[in-house]
């Protein structure tokens, strides 16, 4: 293990860049970042950065530091975004996220359709919505009424997974993903619908469809390896919001294993996800050696973004600047929330994977579901 990580010295990191965030804002609201933040901190808006902070604070132990008062603002912030009907809506983010000119000068070029660029929204609502929900979930509180339940028969499973377009594995399988967690979202919280096992049979039935048993991926045509392994991630991050045993994940595992390594972006994110995920399929010890020693890299490589400031930044020397087509921030070379999360996240996801080899300070670090 490299001498530059340490899980205590990063959280204690993490912790400090966290309070420097939340100074002098009401309980529960943190800055996207402490310089050229384009996020309000204020009103009612920026769900997501509460979301973000609590994923961060959750996953490096920190959050049964904070104090009840702050636990607790937190939560109520994030409830307070749903709508009647089941969404969570915030209107800054709807409002700075529309469709804008070039994403209308793509559909003329033809290189985005009308109907995808009408459904940003609702994609966006969706997506947003199974964070906030997600977020709950991991701190033990829940949605005050049920999510939105998009298939309600056999014959709406069936048709929503196939008119996906399976040539790009990482959207469909993020849709498929999105229906499954809504489902045992409902079922867990709100004991709805009655028939919510019976929806998911077919769910499974239908990806078997798309199933390619050499990679253990999902896909239709041939699109690149890497998308295969995002499309993976979609799927597993469905699977592991159902109270069902994984499936023989051995090709799965092979195939991510003897993928090139990313050191950036989701793709980096994606394949230790993958891997992580893929262990649970598998019988205990296969290919350990090798699991760990890619946790070991790629903790090496998360270090690569961490800033004097204490915590990470989007890119290697920039802050994240745009949340779908919302501007976040100025870009400047320092931490933000965005960041900050998806590198948490990994530390986390490499934590697990090492085990007992992990180094001291680790045991505090837990993996949320994506």
């Amino acid at each position: 293990m490299s001498e530059l990580f340490s899980p205590s010295k990063v959280r204690q990191h993490i912790s400090n860049w966290l309070e420097k965030m939340a100074y002098d804002l009401e309980p529960g609201r943190f800055r996207f970042c402490s310089q050229g933040s384009m996020m309000p901190a204020q009103g009612q808006s920026g769900q997501m950065a509460t979301c973000f902070a609590m994923k961060i604070a959750w996953q490096c132990g920190l959050w049964e530091e904070w104090s009840e008062a702050r636990r607790t603002a937190c939560v109520k912030f994030i409830q307070s975004f749903q709508r009647r009907d089941g969404f969570f809506f915030d209107p800054w983010l709807v409002a700075n996220a529309k469709p804008d000119l070039k994403d209308y000068l793509r559909v003329l070029l033809g290189r985005c359709s009308w109907s995808s660029l009408q459904n940003q929204l609702t994609e966006n609502l969706r997506a947003e919505t199974r964070q906030s929900v997600a977020t709950l979930l991991m701190v033990g509180a829940s949605p005050k009424d049920s999510v939105p339940l998009e298939v309600t028969s056999a014959d709406d499973v069936v048709r929503y997974v196939q008119v996906l377009d399976w040539g790009n594995p990482w959207a469909a399988a993020s849709h498929v993903s999105h229906q499954l967690f809504m489902l045992a979202v409902n079922k867990k919280c709100f004991g709805v619908p009655k028939d919510v096992e019976q929806l998911i049979d077919v769910f499974l039935k239908q990806l078997t469809k798309y199933y390619a048993p050499e990679t253990g991926t999902w896909y239709q045509g041939n699109p690149p390896d890497d998308i295969k392994i995002n499309g993976s991630m979609k799927v597993f991050s469905g699977l592991q919001w159902l109270d069902r045993p994984y499936p023989d994940t051995r090709a799965l595992l092979d195939f991510a294993l003897k993928q090139p390594f990313e050191s950036e972006g989701c793709g980096f994110l994606n394949r230790l996800f993958v891997v992580h995920q893929a262990r649970k399929g598998v019988e205990e010890g296969y290919r350990i050696g090798e699991i760990k020693k890619l946790a070991q890299v790629a903790l090496e490589r998360v270090m690569q973004f961490h800033q004097a400031d204490g915590g990470f930044s989007f890119y290697e020397n920039k802050s994240q600047t745009h949340y779908y087509s919302a501007r976040v921030s100025k870009g400047l070379p320092i931490s933000d929330l965005h960041g900050t999360t998806m590198f948490v996240w990994a530390i986390a996801l490499c934590l697990g994977m090492l085990g007992e080899n992990a180094p001291d300070g680790a045991e505090v670090w837990k993996a949320h579901k994506a």
